[in-house]
């Protein structure tokens, strides 16, 4: 009867400390189902703002070589040298570009072929044209070239007689 009591002993004091344990453990509630939360609005973002407008304080101006290279009046420098110049003194170019000689893939008159290219290097206008020395002067002829339009969106031509018999 001892080992039946000392049994019993043992198993009770085993299911008492389980219930023990379990009643020490904190009870679980179950959450309210997902449906019953109320959903928040959605409110559509307002539209991203335009980037800023190019003015003419921020073209890019790329000057192709006007003199043909190789020339060797100093005189037609000068005229390219100025064409620089005036340009980069001008308030309408954030910067002013000196390119070498075009192309051959490009004739002169090809404003679309210029426009690709300055397209290329990022530019917004090509100045692009030539000096010429002729027997008394020279003649100028330039085009200002839009790079997105694809066309020339200015053009001169002008002869210079010289004053100097020299030249």
């Amino acid at each position: 009867m001892t080992v039946r009591r000392i049994t019993l002993f043992v198993l009770i004091s085993l299911f008492s400390r389980g219930a023990l344990a379990e009643a020490k453990k904190p009870k679980v509630q179950e959450s309210a189902p997902a449906a019953a939360l109320p959903l928040p609005l959605l409110v559509p973002l307002p539209p991203p703002t335009p980037p800023p407008a190019k003015t003419a304080a921020t073209f890019q101006l790329g000057i192709y070589r006007l003199v043909p290279p190789g020339a060797d009046d100093a005189g037609l420098e000068v005229i390219d040298a100025i064409f620089t110049d005036v340009a980069q003194a001008s308030k309408r170019y954030r910067s002013v570009v000196k390119l070498q000689k075009p192309p051959k893939l490009c004739a002169l008159e090809d404003d679309n072929c210029f426009a690709l290219l300055g397209g290329f290097q990022q530019l917004d206008q090509i100045l692009v044209g030539e000096v010429i020395k002729l027997q008394n002067g020279a003649a100028v002829k330039v085009r200002l070239i839009d790079v997105a339009k694809g066309k020339a969106i200015g053009h001169k031509a002008l002869t210079v007689a010289s004053e100097d018999r020299k030249e």
